[in-house]
């Protein structure tokens, strides 16, 4: 199914402008995305909506740019917690310090592999911060 949301997240992915109308329930094929999805390409002079003769975004990109959008949001919220555990245990690779141990190596390591462990934001485990 493609709601609003999805539709909005994938046109403002590419840049696109303009409005749409979905007359009816969200479409849940690409036939009905078709037949249920007007994209407006001007207003005329009576105030009307005047319709594009082919949709501006294709079912394909609606769904993969709708879902993979919330995707992309639920991953940037796990970059931001891992840049910020990250930044937390910068301190153990300065010069000053001695050098970092084996759970900390790994500790770090695991911290920058979680979004290529993880696709889904409920599915994350944050790795145990090593105590030494």
């Amino acid at each position: 199914m493609a709601t609003w949301n999805d539709i909005t997240k994938a046109k403002n992915e590419l840049g696109i402008d303009n409005n749409f109308t979905i007359y009816g329930q969200d479409p849940s094929t690409e036939e009905e995305y078709l037949e249920r999805v007007k994209w407006v390409d001007f207003i005329d002079e009576n105030g009307s909506d005047v319709y594009t003769a082919e949709p501006l975004l294709t079912w394909s990109q609606v769904i993969t740019l709708g879902e993979g959008g919330q995707a992309e949001m639920d991953l940037n919220i796990v970059r931001k917690e891992r840049n910020k555990l990250i930044a937390d245990t910068d301190w153990w690779e300065l010069p000053t310090h001695l050098p970092m141990s084996a759970e900390r190596t790994a500790y770090r390591q695991a911290l920058r592999d979680i979004t290529e462990t993880y696709t889904s934001l409920e599915d994350v485990v944050w790795p145990t911060k090593p105590s030494s």
